[in-house]
């Protein structure tokens, strides 16, 4: 790794970096215990120069020369695998993106133009992920998955090495989390209930400590300790755009547009049902109380949030498990469909867990629950919450107040509601017909498909447990943590959560098991996830500096991304640590018990020539 000090036992021998002053790095006797140290403070290819010099001349002997191609590169390690120092400089580089802005970190404190604040990476998510008109990032078709996360990684790992040079991004194995602090077994395929709490236990892991990434206060639902405690959520504002150096990206252009426009796109990437994300689109996306949050969450107050909660339930019925990943590596060999299933269960339930959602829908689900009395319907319902919120309101169904539109104003003055009423429904509930113009309408088919309701499911809900659920969903506005919707960039949980994600990735392109890499190319995608879109934002210095970061398309990047291609070798400027994930040991895949002690085997390594 650059800027650490690995050790040379070259004997009476002179190492020569080519650029580099090496005479203190000449020894001059033979002795078996003979020891230099040089710190190469460069990522990427190095030559190294090893001679032998004539005792008697001192000049090289041409007989006893060699050259070393080195290879310099940082290395990603799981967090709790840190040194104590590591740790501590980790998290205090990394708190100072939530504390320094990025004009203040370059301007007073030297950290140079590599240097962004964590509000510049939130805007973009939110503005990507959080956009009424699509999202650019995640979703049914969201082969941008890993691309724009790893992007922010990049961005994250390379400004917390502005600060603190020495220092990598860690990643999060939260599958070990489950496996230690949940149970060892899966839950196979029984649905889990209110009962099974054992999930709560991952609460009581090191990560969600005082010396990581901060304890709870779960009655209160904030973050009680540790370098992110007291962080409040920003207004969005002209100032933050400022500040964070949003409005330096394409010399100004999105100061006050949304990042999901197709601006400086090639032509082409927004023709279909995109082709008015020109210069007309959106503003910074914001919440109704004017904060950096996504347009459906309306939550009132500025603390950051993680909730315990999920609607009055304990948060305990998903998170990632070996099964998930297992399952992921082994079911896919191809890009889009193996990209789509690693946002879900393998990542995606560690924001539900870790953001929760609260309010008044504590009561409302209650009753719902009773309404129902159906627990399979019900619990996979409350699974969806975070779900139906953002997709009901891209769908159009939910609408809520204008971006802070309601700064000032109580969290019970300022609520979303449904633009096709339910009162429309209740003018025909007396009407034979009744339950089949609900079934059959455009806001139950997008609800049912958001919940993924099967129609042995949907046929045993009654015309009442329809305008049940439809209700809570127009008319109780859901309050989630942070980390479950588009801001989830502003907790310092993202980053790490993401860093393994790209792990599992990296693992899937080495075994030589993807099959076909091929990025879909279809007229009606979201322009973020087509395969010629360009993150504009994406400001990142690679090992070959002739590298545009922001002229990179997504099939481009992916193809950096890929540990196997030469490109990546000449580019990324990181290496994991392991690919062993050595918990998941006789999981239940499918039918099978397979030992994935290790899954990333010497045998299933795979390189291209």
């Amino acid at each position: 790794p650059p800027h650490r000090r690995p050790r040379c036992h070259p004997h009476p021998l002179q190492l020569d970096k080519t650029g580099y002053d090496v005479s203190e790095y000449s020894v001059g006797s033979l002795n078996d215990d003979s020891e230099i140290t040089l710190t190469i403070n460069a990522t990427g290819v190095h030559t190294l120069e090893v001679k032998e010099l004539k005792p008697n001349t001192g000049k090289m002997d041409y007989r006893r020369f060699r050259n070393f191609t080195t290879y310099v590169k940082y290395v990603r390690r799981e967090v709790r695998e840190l040194t104590v120092e590591d740790r501590e400089s980790f998290v205090h580089a990394a708190s100072t993106m939530w504390k320094v802005s990025t004009v203040e970190g370059r301007k007073r404190h030297g950290f140079g133009d590599r240097y962004y604040d964590i509000h510049y990476l939130a805007i973009i998510h939110n503005d990507l992920a959080g956009g009424f008109e699509c999202d650019f990032v995640h979703g049914t078709t969201g082969y941008a998955f890993v691309n724009a996360h790893s992007a922010m990684n990049l961005m994250v790992e390379q400004s917390i090495q502005t600060i603190d040079p020495r220092l990598s991004l860690p990643y999060w194995d939260y599958s070990y989390d489950k496996w230690k602090y949940a149970n060892e077994e899966t839950f196979g395929d029984e649905m889990p209930n209110e009962d099974d709490l054992m999930l709560m236990d991952i609460w009581e892991s090191d990560i969600f400590s005082a010396d990581f990434f901060g304890s709870n206060d779960f009655d209160a639902g904030l973050i009680a300790d540790g370098a992110w405690a007291g962080y409040e959520v920003p207004l969005m504002t002209e100032e933050l755009v400022k500040s964070s150096g949003v409005d330096t990206i394409e010399w100004g252009k999105f100061k006050s547009m949304s990042l999901g426009s197709c601006y400086g796109q090639k032509p082409g990437v927004c023709e279909g049902s995109y082709g008015n994300l020109t210069l007309d689109a959106q503003a910074h996306v914001a919440n109704s109380f004017g904060y950096l949050r996504s347009p459906w969450n309306m939550n009132a107050e500025a603390p950051l949030i993680r909730s315990n909660k999920m609607c009055g339930h304990a948060n305990s019925l998903q998170f990632p498990d070996c099964n998930a990943i297992i399952a992921n590596q082994e079911d896919y060999t191809d890009f889009a469909d193996y990209v789509l299933n690693l946002q879900d269960s393998p990542h995606g339930t560690v924001h539900i867990f870790t953001g929760g959602a609260f309010g008044k829908c504590t009561d409302t689900y209650s009753d719902l629950r009773t309404t129902l009395n159906n627990d399979t319907i019900y619990y996979k319902i409350v699974e969806k919450v975070s779900d139906i919120g953002k997709d009901m309101w891209q769908s159009g169904y939910l609408e809520c107040p204008d971006p802070a539109s309601c700064v000032g104003k109580s969290q019970d003055d300022c609520t979303c509601s449904c633009t096709s009423t339910l009162e429309t429904y209740d003018e025909v509930s007396e009407m034979s017909s009744a339950y089949e113009i609900l079934h059959d309408s455009s806001m139950w088919s997008q609800y049912a498909t958001t919940v993924s309701l099967t129609d042995d499911e949907q046929a045993r809900l009654s015309k009442d447990d329809m305008l049940a659920l439809l209700d809570a969903m127009c008319n109780t506005d859901i309050l989630f943590g942070d980390m479950a919707t588009s801001n989830s960039p502003l907790d310092i949980l993202f980053f790490s959560t993401h860093n393994e994600v790209e792990r599992i990735f990296q693992r899937k392109m080495l075994s030589s098991t993807m099959k076909t890499r091929t990025w879909p190319a279809t007229e009606d995608l979201c322009p973020g996830q087509k395969p010629n879109w360009k993150n504009l934002w994406f400001d990142f210095t690679f090992d070959d500096e002739t590298t545009d970061s922001t002229s990179l398309t997504n099939e481009e990047f992916l193809n950096l991304l890929d540990p196997t291609s030469v490109e990546h070798v000449h580019n990324m400027n990181y290496v994991y640590n392991s690919f062993n994930w050595t918990h998941c040991n006789a999981y239940n895949v499918g039918s099978l018990v397979t030992d994935y002690t290790t899954t990333m085997d010497p045998e299933d390594w795979m390189w291209k020539a």
